[in-house]
């Protein structure tokens, strides 16, 4: 089995060369997956199904990682992301905390957004 990073990069990968081959050796069965935005998926059936419907309409041109962290049974990504999906090109940052299980397969995502453009201010 891969290492962690490994299995998260490959995951990333999936989504640019739009193949989800890999998705049943690097999830559990029961995983649960949080979208940035609000919706979830219960189950690799579920974010299976998830993945195809959302390849009718989109296509991911880029999902960089910038930042890798291990903290026990958790890996802390920091990211960012591009799009176009139905048309409609979007780009944002994000944050993933992700679970592993006993057996080292991902059992939880949790995705975080980071609306772009950052704009600094300064107080007087």
């Amino acid at each position: 089995m891969m290492d962690r990073k490994t299995m998260i990069q490959s995951y990333f990968e999936s989504w640019l060369i739009q193949d989800r081959t890999i998705w049943p050796e690097i999830f559990s069965n029961d995983i649960t997956y949080y979208e940035c935005y609000g919706p979830y998926y219960q189950g690799l059936e579920q974010i299976l199904k998830w993945f195809d419907e959302w390849m009718r309409f989109g296509k991911v041109i880029v999902w960089d990682i910038h930042d890798y962290m291990e903290c026990g049974n958790k890996s802390i990504v920091t990211w960012y992301f591009q799009t176009l999906y139905d048309g409609d090109e979007d780009a944002f940052e994000g944050v993933s905390l992700i679970t592993f299980d006993e057996f080292g397969r991902i059992c939880e995502v949790r995705e975080y957004q980071s609306t772009l453009p950052h704009v600094e201010i300064t107080m007087k």
